[in-house]
């Protein structure tokens, strides 16, 4: 075999073999992806994730805020009710009683289910707030609220209404209690603007109800000074977390959010709400957190392969640039 064949032949499977592993690189990097996903593991948002058949990009969230200062958790914007009307109706036809039908309810669905389900479906809604009613005759419970003179001065009373409160008592009085919070919450206050905090509880008989059975629906009117269509409610828990609720913002300039627990609320301004947008999703947030990633890394599967190639196409170029140096000389002679 002459010197200018054995270089081609070279130069051919140099050739091959490279189609070969870049080909081999893709499927193991899909598959490794495939497998991480499968295990559960979380891949990191700031992660390029090729070969998938689509890519699912969600606003700080959440599912998971990713401020370098606070993280935090949202709602589902999108989240499909797992609870319909249908479903509510045929409880309540089949039960003698609303109590029966309130304990069918919450036997037969999760309290975040039912939150869903009221802030999301207004047919649902309705039921509920009849069935409420009827509860509240057999129980012989009353519904009150109460505001401080400090919250007042920028919310007003006689613009809120709730549903769903009364099913969280057997008898007595159930009062959504609204004042100012004794410890304020910390804020990122680059991202929220003009923070107004209200400590609101629901009171059974004067006493805070800590576990709810059913969500309670609010409708209250924004606070004032604030804007509207910038508006969000962070809603704290006890470890210094939030959740940016979900929230309906109607016609009459009053606002709609469910919750299935209560505390600290900061009703304030968010630049990365447009106007008509609903603002929402829902989890943790805590202030002075650092940026965290996910334990979950892109695989590196990958990147041995590639190295493999870069050699075999340094081989074929090298064998093509000899191959070409024998058949000048060949000429030559």
């Amino acid at each position: 075999m002459s010197k200018r064949k054995f270089f081609r032949t070279i130069s051919v499977l140099s050739l091959a073999l490279a189609l070969i592993f870049n080909n081999s690189s893709s499927v193991f990097a899909k598959n490794a992806l495939r497998q991480s996903v499968s295990s559960g593991d979380a891949v990191s948002s700031g992660d390029v994730v090729s070969g998938g058949d689509a890519q699912q990009i969600k606003p700080d969230d959440g599912t998971h805020y990713k401020d370098s200062e606070q993280k935090g958790s949202k709602q589902d914007n999108n989240e499909k009710p797992r609870v319909n009307s249908n479903d509510i109706a045929k409880i309540i036809g089949d039960s003698k009683t609303a109590s029966a039908a309130v304990g069918k309810i919450a036997h037969n669905n999760t309290i975040s289910d039912m939150r869903v389900a009221m802030q999301t479906d207004a047919d649902v809604l309705v039921q509920v707030k009849n069935l409420e009613k009827e509860y509240m005759k057999e129980k012989h419970i009353t519904v009150s609220k109460a505001v401080s003179e400090d919250v007042a001065k920028y919310v007003d009373e006689n613009v809120i209404s709730m549903i769903g409160a009364g099913f969280n008592a057997e008898e007595g009085d159930v009062c959504l209690d609204v004042s100012v919070p004794a410890k304020k919450e910390k804020i990122n206050t680059k991202k929220y603007q003009k923070g107004i905090q209200l400590d609101i509880k629901l009171l059974h008989d004067g006493a805070e109800i800590s576990d709810l059975i059913m969500p309670v629906t609010i409708t209250m009117a924004v606070p004032a000074g604030l804007n509207m269509n910038k508006l969000v409610i962070l809603h704290f828990d006890d470890k210094g977390g939030f959740e940016n609720l979900d929230l309906k913002k109607n016609s009459d300039g009053t606002v709609t959010f469910t919750v299935t627990h209560f505390s600290t609320f900061v009703f304030a301004e968010s630049d990365e709400v447009k106007a008509g947008e609903v603002s929402g999703t829902s989890a943790t947030d805590t202030t002075d957190v650092p940026k965290t990633t996910s334990k979950a890394t892109s695989p590196k599967t990958g990147s041995g392969m590639n190295n493999m190639l870069f050699v075999l196409l340094g081989i074929s170029l090298l064998s093509g640039m000899a191959a070409l140096v024998g058949k000048k000389k060949e000429k030559i002679c």
